[in-house]
């Protein structure tokens, strides 16, 4: 935990989706404790809006319109950084972080841009980097993107994850939930809102010959419709039925992104796929996958793509492949599942990775120290 100097920072969000960036912001704020947050601000209304105020969080949503929208916005953040008098300004995502800067008036409180993810990349994002006092990419891939002016003010911190103890007999009963009461052996697991980036399709087309190397195995899509696709859910299931694994692939019961229940969920499944890809609309690709490292952290295998800081973040504890090689994918898969001192070896590796590198302590302490560099009366400007 950090040292008991807190200060003052206010929380901006670009989504209230209930996908990995708005968890990690809500792991951020929770972790620090009390006397840190000076509130929350979200650009959408959603789910992560409900659940911050179930912890008892002050949140006000500022419902943007669109990239058009943004001075707007702007002009109302400024009501919000006037309100809450923050020593620093939070700001979780590149939509924030743009509403963040032309919201902060000349000598008012410093940004943070909390880089996780690649939307919106190049020139808009070293202009925003370039306005900000500090920029935090939670891995080394997302900051690749900034000329060398920009990455001066850039600095990695990990993202990280709660240091999880699954019960066994709890993730099993879960896990027969979602089957609808079925023991079925082995079940691939993919963890991630209903979105064309995070490749469910993939993990579909792959499915054929992963249930031709295990038949009786079950495809378990864990995570909840993206808003911004309505109706995808629909069409993965078409696509499903369309290449004859209809029966074999399963969609999450579990309502909203409940960390613990996924989690647990993920223990008990005996691989983790994460075939991410280049989503067209934004340019996003993962900056961390912290489903990712969850697997890792209670022993499940992880297969993934070559996607943004996946192979990063998995290292030795997992199969990369190549990003869209959905073959490649199935074959991976196949190999984990039919080898078990293969299974064995990256059980381990991803144990150990995840408590080595990505607990959330580590990332409370890290932000903490820079929120209270950029609020120090002495700190170096950039």
């Amino acid at each position: 935990m950090p040292e008991p100097d807190p200060v003052k920072v206010l929380f901006v969000s670009s989504h209230a989706q209930l996908g990995g960036g708005e968890a990690y912001l809500r792991s951020i704020v929770e972790g620090l404790g009390d006397g840190w947050s000076a509130g929350v601000v979200t650009l959408h209304d959603g789910p992560f809006v409900g659940r911050l105020r179930e912890g008892g969080h002050d949140v006000t949503v500022i419902p943007s319109r669109g990239r058009a929208s943004v001075l707007t916005d702007a002009l109302r953040l400024r009501r919000s950084i006037r309100a809450t008098a923050p020593d620093v300004i939070h700001a979780n995502g590149i939509k924030a972080a743009l509403a963040a800067v032309l919201a902060t008036p000349l000598g008012g409180p410093p940004v943070l841009w909390l880089k996780y993810d690649f939307g919106w990349d190049g020139a808009l994002a070293t202009f925003v980097a370039l306005r900000c006092r500090m920029v935090v990419g939670i891995s080394a891939a997302v900051n690749e993107t900034f000329s060398a002016r920009a990455a001066r003010r850039a600095r990695v911190v990990f993202a990280g994850i709660r240091d999880y103890e699954v019960d066994d007999a709890v993730g099993a009963a879960l896990l027969r939930e979602e089957l609808d009461g079925e023991d079925a052996r082995p079940v691939v697991a993919l963890s991630g809102r209903l979105c064309p980036g995070k490749g469910q399709t993939d993990l579909i087309d792959a499915a054929p010959a992963i249930l031709a190397a295990n038949p009786g195995a079950r495809i378990l899509l864990l995570g909840v419709e993206d808003s911004f696709y309505p109706g995808y859910r629909d069409e993965l299931r078409a696509r499903a039925v369309a290449a004859g694994v209809g029966d074999a692939v399963r969609f999450s019961k579990l309502k909203g992104h409940s960390p613990g229940e996924a989690v647990a969920v993920v223990s008990a499944c005996d691989v983790l796929v994460q075939p991410s890809r280049l989503q067209e609309r934004g340019g996003w690709k993962e900056g961390f996958g912290l489903a990712v490292v969850e697997a890792m952290h209670v022993g499940t295998p992880v297969v993934a793509y070559a996607n943004g800081a996946l192979p990063e973040v998995v290292a030795d504890a997992g199969l990369v492949v190549p990003e869209g090689a959905h073959a490649a994918l199935g074959d991976a898969v196949n190999r984990v599942l039919g080898d078990p001192g293969l299974r064995a070896e990256l059980t381990a590796a991803g144990r150990r990775r995840s408590r080595e590198r990505f607990l959330m302590d580590r990332v409370v302490r890290e932000m903490a120290a820079c929120y209270r560099e950029l609020a120090s009366p002495t700190r170096g400007k950039a």
